[in-house]
Protein backbone atom coordinates (compact mmCIF):
# COMPACT_ATOMS: atom_id res chain seq x y z
CA UNK A 1 0.00 0.00 0.00
CA UNK A 2 1.44 3.11 -0.79
CA UNK A 3 -0.03 6.83 -0.03
CA UNK A 4 1.17 10.66 -0.46
CA UNK A 5 2.78 12.36 -3.48
CA UNK A 6 6.42 12.98 -4.48
CA UNK A 7 6.49 16.46 -3.87
CA UNK A 8 5.15 16.12 -0.24
CA UNK A 9 6.03 12.48 0.55
CA UNK A 10 5.53 9.05 0.06
CA UNK A 11 4.55 6.14 2.33
CA UNK A 12 5.04 2.91 1.53
CA UNK A 13 3.91 -0.04 3.52
CA UNK A 14 6.04 -2.79 2.53
CA UNK A 15 8.48 -3.18 -0.79
CA UNK A 16 9.55 -6.90 -1.91
CA UNK A 17 12.44 -7.47 -3.92
CA UNK A 18 12.84 -11.03 -4.92
CA UNK A 19 15.55 -11.98 -7.37
CA UNK A 20 17.86 -14.98 -8.09
CA UNK A 21 20.69 -13.06 -6.32
CA UNK A 22 19.28 -11.00 -3.63
CA UNK A 23 16.14 -10.92 -1.64
CA UNK A 24 15.03 -7.48 -0.46
CA UNK A 25 11.77 -6.78 2.12
CA UNK A 26 11.62 -3.06 3.45
CA UNK A 27 8.90 -2.02 5.48
CA UNK A 28 7.91 1.44 6.58
CA UNK A 29 9.14 3.24 3.38
CA UNK A 30 8.81 7.18 3.55
CA UNK A 31 10.62 9.92 1.49
CA UNK A 32 10.35 12.88 -0.11
CA UNK A 33 11.66 12.72 -3.86
CA UNK A 34 12.48 15.99 -5.42
CA UNK A 35 11.01 16.68 -9.11
CA UNK A 36 13.16 18.96 -10.95
CA UNK A 37 16.34 16.29 -11.14
CA UNK A 38 14.21 13.85 -12.74
CA UNK A 39 14.45 15.99 -15.57
CA UNK A 40 18.62 14.89 -16.10
CA UNK A 41 17.98 11.36 -15.06
CA UNK A 42 18.49 11.98 -11.86
CA UNK A 43 16.23 10.56 -8.88
CA UNK A 44 17.10 13.09 -5.56
CA UNK A 45 15.53 12.32 -1.95
CA UNK A 46 16.05 14.58 0.47
CA UNK A 47 15.49 12.41 3.21
CA UNK A 48 14.24 8.68 3.20
CA UNK A 49 13.30 6.62 6.39
CA UNK A 50 12.82 2.86 6.65
CA UNK A 51 11.55 0.87 9.52
CA UNK A 52 13.66 -2.89 9.24
CA UNK A 53 14.95 -3.49 6.07
CA UNK A 54 15.77 -7.02 5.46
CA UNK A 55 18.57 -7.95 2.80
CA UNK A 56 19.28 -11.84 1.91
CA UNK A 57 22.53 -11.87 -0.48
CA UNK A 58 22.56 -15.47 -2.53
CA UNK A 59 24.85 -17.42 -3.90
CA UNK A 60 25.20 -17.53 -7.61
CA UNK A 61 23.55 -20.15 -9.50
CA UNK A 62 24.14 -19.66 -13.03
CA UNK A 63 27.09 -18.61 -14.64
CA UNK A 64 27.67 -14.70 -14.69
CA UNK A 65 26.43 -13.03 -18.22
CA UNK A 66 29.27 -11.92 -20.12
CA UNK A 67 28.88 -8.07 -19.69
CA UNK A 68 30.17 -5.17 -17.74
CA UNK A 69 28.88 -5.22 -14.09
CA UNK A 70 26.91 -2.18 -13.23
CA UNK A 71 24.25 -0.95 -10.50
CA UNK A 72 22.36 1.58 -12.29
CA UNK A 73 21.53 1.77 -16.37
CA UNK A 74 23.82 3.99 -18.09
CA UNK A 75 23.08 8.02 -17.29
CA UNK A 76 20.57 6.98 -14.48
CA UNK A 77 21.93 8.41 -10.88
CA UNK A 78 20.17 8.31 -7.77
CA UNK A 79 21.12 10.82 -4.88
CA UNK A 80 19.96 10.48 -0.97
CA UNK A 81 20.80 13.48 1.20
CA UNK A 82 19.91 11.78 4.53
CA UNK A 83 18.55 8.07 5.15
CA UNK A 84 17.90 6.81 8.32
CA UNK A 85 16.56 3.15 9.15
CA UNK A 86 15.79 2.32 12.78
CA UNK A 87 16.71 -1.47 12.41
CA UNK A 88 18.29 -3.49 9.61
CA UNK A 89 19.62 -6.94 9.23
CA UNK A 90 21.78 -8.55 5.90
CA UNK A 91 22.28 -12.16 5.93
CA UNK A 92 25.36 -12.80 3.56
CA UNK A 93 25.73 -15.46 1.26
CA UNK A 94 28.02 -17.63 3.68
CA UNK A 95 25.01 -17.59 5.87
CA UNK A 96 26.14 -15.21 8.14
CA UNK A 97 23.82 -12.68 9.53
CA UNK A 98 24.54 -8.87 10.75
CA UNK A 99 22.17 -7.15 12.47
CA UNK A 100 22.63 -3.14 12.74
CA UNK A 101 20.42 -0.31 14.53
CA UNK A 102 20.19 3.64 14.41
CA UNK A 103 21.79 3.28 10.28
CA UNK A 104 21.82 7.12 9.59
CA UNK A 105 24.18 7.91 6.00
CA UNK A 106 23.80 9.75 2.71
CA UNK A 107 24.98 8.45 -0.58
CA UNK A 108 25.03 8.43 -4.28
CA UNK A 109 24.80 5.48 -6.30
CA UNK A 110 25.59 5.98 -10.31
CA UNK A 111 25.71 3.31 -12.97
CA UNK A 112 28.64 1.65 -11.57
CA UNK A 113 29.24 3.39 -8.10
CA UNK A 114 27.73 3.38 -5.41
CA UNK A 115 29.45 6.02 -2.55
CA UNK A 116 28.14 6.53 1.26
CA UNK A 117 29.17 9.55 3.03
CA UNK A 118 29.12 9.22 7.09
CA UNK A 119 27.08 6.27 7.34
CA UNK A 120 26.60 5.21 11.21
CA UNK A 121 25.25 2.45 12.45
CA UNK A 122 25.08 0.63 15.96
CA UNK A 123 26.31 -3.31 15.87
CA UNK A 124 26.04 -5.25 19.50
CA UNK A 125 28.02 -2.69 21.25
CA UNK A 126 29.83 -1.34 18.60
CA UNK A 127 28.93 1.81 16.78
CA UNK A 128 31.07 2.07 13.74
CA UNK A 129 31.45 5.35 11.08
CA UNK A 130 33.17 6.62 7.88
CA UNK A 131 32.96 6.09 4.35
CA UNK A 132 32.89 3.50 1.48
CA UNK A 133 32.68 3.22 -2.63
CA UNK A 134 31.68 0.17 -3.86
CA UNK A 135 32.41 -0.10 -7.58
CA UNK A 136 30.54 -2.53 -9.64
CA UNK A 137 33.07 -5.71 -10.88
CA UNK A 138 33.37 -9.61 -10.30
CA UNK A 139 34.09 -9.61 -7.28
CA UNK A 140 32.35 -6.56 -6.15
CA UNK A 141 35.21 -3.35 -5.70
CA UNK A 142 34.90 -1.68 -2.24
CA UNK A 143 37.42 1.23 -0.12
CA UNK A 144 36.25 2.17 3.02
CA UNK A 145 37.59 3.98 5.46
CA UNK A 146 35.92 3.47 9.04
CA UNK A 147 36.15 4.63 12.92
CA UNK A 148 35.08 2.51 15.58
CA UNK A 149 33.67 2.89 19.14
CA UNK A 150 32.57 0.05 21.80
CA UNK A 151 31.30 0.65 25.01
CA UNK A 152 30.66 -2.96 26.79
CA UNK A 153 29.87 -3.08 30.77
CA UNK A 154 32.88 -3.30 33.17
CA UNK A 155 35.41 -2.71 29.95
CA UNK A 156 37.29 0.36 29.02
CA UNK A 157 36.53 2.17 26.15
CA UNK A 158 37.60 1.00 22.89
CA UNK A 159 38.42 3.35 20.34
CA UNK A 160 39.67 1.81 16.38
CA UNK A 161 40.16 3.13 13.15
CA UNK A 162 41.21 1.48 9.58
CA UNK A 163 40.97 1.40 6.29
CA UNK A 164 40.25 -1.57 3.65
CA UNK A 165 40.72 -1.51 -0.16
CA UNK A 166 40.44 -4.36 -2.85
CA UNK A 167 37.53 -6.23 -3.45
CA UNK A 168 35.05 -9.65 -2.12
CA UNK A 169 38.05 -12.19 -2.97
CA UNK A 170 41.08 -10.44 -1.43
CA UNK A 171 40.93 -7.04 0.83
CA UNK A 172 44.02 -5.13 2.17
CA UNK A 173 42.78 -3.85 5.53
CA UNK A 174 45.32 -1.60 7.50
CA UNK A 175 43.93 -0.31 11.45
CA UNK A 176 44.94 1.51 14.48
CA UNK A 177 43.80 0.58 17.86
CA UNK A 178 43.79 3.83 19.64
CA UNK A 179 42.53 2.79 23.12
CA UNK A 180 42.56 1.14 25.95
CA UNK A 181 45.83 0.49 24.19
CA UNK A 182 47.91 1.09 20.90
CA UNK A 183 48.04 -1.34 18.23
CA UNK A 184 48.67 -1.49 14.49
CA UNK A 185 47.53 -3.78 12.27
CA UNK A 186 47.96 -4.64 9.06
CA UNK A 187 46.50 -7.49 6.79
CA UNK A 188 44.32 -8.80 4.41
CA UNK A 189 40.84 -10.74 4.53
CA UNK A 190 39.77 -13.31 2.03
CA UNK A 191 36.93 -15.12 0.17
CA UNK A 192 34.29 -12.84 2.28
CA UNK A 193 31.43 -14.09 -0.17
CA UNK A 194 31.95 -17.89 0.91
CA UNK A 195 34.71 -19.17 3.69
CA UNK A 196 35.80 -15.61 5.06
CA UNK A 197 39.40 -15.47 6.69
CA UNK A 198 41.84 -12.81 7.55
CA UNK A 199 45.20 -12.72 8.28
CA UNK A 200 47.81 -10.12 9.16
CA UNK A 201 50.68 -8.56 11.80
CA UNK A 202 49.31 -6.62 14.47
CA UNK A 203 52.29 -4.16 16.25
CA UNK A 204 51.39 -3.77 20.31
CA UNK A 205 52.54 -0.74 21.47
CA UNK A 206 52.02 -0.36 25.48
CA UNK A 207 49.08 -3.25 26.21
CA UNK A 208 48.47 -2.64 30.18
CA UNK A 209 46.32 -4.85 32.52
CA UNK A 210 45.40 -1.49 34.49
CA UNK A 211 43.13 -0.58 32.07
CA UNK A 212 41.17 -3.15 33.15
CA UNK A 213 41.80 -2.75 36.80
CA UNK A 214 44.74 -5.34 37.25
CA UNK A 215 47.56 -4.59 39.14
CA UNK A 216 50.61 -3.20 37.46
CA UNK A 217 53.43 -5.64 37.80
CA UNK A 218 53.78 -6.17 34.17
CA UNK A 219 53.97 -2.60 32.94
CA UNK A 220 53.53 -2.09 29.40
CA UNK A 221 53.75 -5.10 27.34
CA UNK A 222 54.72 -4.41 23.48
CA UNK A 223 55.94 -6.61 20.94
CA UNK A 224 54.49 -8.27 17.48
CA UNK A 225 51.71 -10.85 16.97
CA UNK A 226 51.19 -13.02 13.76
CA UNK A 227 47.01 -13.14 13.94
CA UNK A 228 44.59 -14.84 11.75
CA UNK A 229 40.94 -15.89 11.55
CA UNK A 230 37.59 -17.03 10.30
CA UNK A 231 34.22 -17.77 11.25
CA UNK A 232 35.53 -20.32 13.58
CA UNK A 233 37.56 -18.17 15.89
CA UNK A 234 41.17 -16.78 16.01
CA UNK A 235 44.49 -17.06 16.86
CA UNK A 236 47.75 -14.76 17.54
CA UNK A 237 51.06 -15.63 18.27
CA UNK A 238 54.55 -13.62 18.68
CA UNK A 239 56.99 -12.65 21.20
CA UNK A 240 55.76 -9.94 24.33
CA UNK A 241 57.52 -8.38 26.42
CA UNK A 242 56.29 -6.86 30.03
CA UNK A 243 58.80 -4.22 30.98
CA UNK A 244 57.56 -4.49 34.62
CA UNK A 245 59.44 -7.75 34.97
CA UNK A 246 62.45 -7.17 33.48
CA UNK A 247 62.82 -10.89 31.86
CA UNK A 248 62.54 -10.09 27.80
CA UNK A 249 60.33 -11.84 25.75
CA UNK A 250 57.91 -14.18 26.56
CA UNK A 251 56.59 -16.58 23.03
CA UNK A 252 53.37 -16.39 23.50
CA UNK A 253 50.29 -18.36 21.64
CA UNK A 254 46.45 -17.37 21.73
CA UNK A 255 43.49 -19.94 20.22
CA UNK A 256 39.97 -18.52 21.05
CA UNK A 257 36.76 -17.22 19.78
CA UNK A 258 34.93 -14.18 20.79
CA UNK A 259 30.60 -14.73 20.61
CA UNK A 260 28.00 -12.82 22.97
CA UNK A 261 30.44 -10.07 23.90
CA UNK A 262 32.60 -12.72 25.63
CA UNK A 263 36.00 -13.68 24.61
CA UNK A 264 36.53 -17.89 25.06
CA UNK A 265 40.53 -18.76 25.46
CA UNK A 266 40.39 -22.47 24.05
CA UNK A 267 44.25 -22.47 24.39
CA UNK A 268 46.92 -20.04 26.24
CA UNK A 269 50.43 -21.19 26.01
CA UNK A 270 53.16 -18.56 27.23
CA UNK A 271 56.79 -19.34 27.50
CA UNK A 272 59.47 -17.41 28.52
CA UNK A 273 62.16 -17.59 25.75
CA UNK A 274 65.55 -17.24 28.12
CA UNK A 275 64.51 -19.56 31.19
CA UNK A 276 61.75 -21.97 28.75
CA UNK A 277 59.73 -21.50 31.48
CA UNK A 278 56.19 -22.45 30.31
CA UNK A 279 52.61 -21.22 30.93
CA UNK A 280 49.28 -23.14 29.85
CA UNK A 281 45.54 -21.94 30.32
CA UNK A 282 42.23 -21.63 28.67
CA UNK A 283 39.01 -19.97 30.12
CA UNK A 284 36.44 -16.87 29.20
Amino acid sequence: KASGTLARGVKIDRIVIDQERVFIQLDGVAGRISLAPLMWQTIHSPDLTAERPFVQVRRRLKPLPKRTPRFLPPGLSIRVDRAFVKAASLVATNGRRFDGTDVQTSGVARHRTIRFFEASFVMDAMRISGNSTLRAADPMQLEVDARALVRMTGQPVWIMAGTASGDLGSLDITAQLNAPFRADFAGRAQDLTRGWKWSGKTRVHDFDLRAWGGGGALGQVSGTLEMRGDAKGFSAAGPLTPAGLRAGAFQTRFEGSYAARVVSARRIDVVHRGSRAHLTGAGT
